[in-house]
């Protein structure tokens, strides 16, 4: 029912905040924020007494592009993995019918 806009002057501040909140939503910690009993809401309220942790300034860029380096590594590993179940889906349903069709005896 709502949208919240937060509005960073700097881009790593930006995706600093995005990167916990998803921390946060993947460990299921957001949940303690929510409010409704049906469908679930994060109102402004809760939000604004949300506590985020901030690092230096200095550390936040370097935080940020680690988080991504390894979020696209992930990413390619799981699509390597995609790939691999694929092909021996494939590999499997080759050697069925080649099995029913006689063709694998000596």
């Amino acid at each position: 029912k709502a949208l919240h806009r937060i509005r960073f002057n700097d881009k790593w501040m930006a995706q600093w905040f995005v990167n916990y909140m998803h921390s946060l939503d993947s460990s299921g910690k957001i949940s303690e924020f929510f409010t409704g009993t049906g469908i679930q809401h994060l109102t402004g309220e809760t939000l604004s007494k949300l506590k985020i942790p901030v690092p230096p300034k200095s550390e936040i860029e370097a935080y940020v592009k680690k988080i991504s380096a390894i979020r696209d590594k992930t990413n390619e590993l799981a699509a390597s993995e995609s790939a691999k179940v694929k092909a021996l889906c494939e590999l499997k349903a080759s050697l069925l019918t080649q099995a029913f069709a006689g063709e694998l005896t000596a």
